[in-house]
């Protein structure tokens, strides 16, 4: 049994540790996330193009990931693509933490809000947002999911 002490803040990722965490928190997802991309590719991108902030166990296994965007700097708006925490770490504040650091980089980046989507059944996630400050967005765009922002 790991103890959240043992974990630490983590970056510098490689495609195999995202893809292998990507794998053992896909079922959380209302939607699997393999249901709609293909993890490798999904792992590639992030690397590439993303902003990743984890924190890892002592094993350098990511056990908690937000994963965005804070490169648009015409609109100033940056986005969450993902934020999971795998379920032992859950309600320890993981979450909370990567929030806070990716809206720290993403000002830091000069953006004006950050978005992201939830599916509207993951009721968990909705009431996570709201308390951490997003509100609802109206959208047609993505009709099964909710649409948070975030003005910082």
């Amino acid at each position: 049994m790991l103890h959240i002490n043992e974990c630490r803040m983590c970056n510098g990722f490689s495609v195999l540790q995202i893809k292998k965490f990507l794998t053992r928190v896909d079922t959380l997802f209302p939607i699997h996330i393999s249901e709609k991309t293909d993890l490798e590719q999904l792992s590639e991108k992030y690397i590439q193009k993303a902003l990743l902030i984890g924190f890892c166990d002592s094993n350098d296994e990511v056990i908690a990931l937000i994963a965005g965007y804070i490169n648009d700097e015409e609109t100033k708006i940056g986005y969450i693509s993902l934020l999971a925490v795998e379920p032992e770490f859950q309600n320890k504040g993981f979450a909370r933490l990567l929030i806070a650091a990716f809206i720290e980089a993403a000002k830091g980046k000069k953006i004006k809000r950050v978005f992201l989507f939830t599916h509207n059944s993951n009721k968990k996630a909705i009431g996570f947002y709201r308390k951490n400050g997003f509100i609802e967005e109206p959208q047609d765009i993505r009709p099964e999911d909710i649409k948070f922002i975030k003005d910082l």
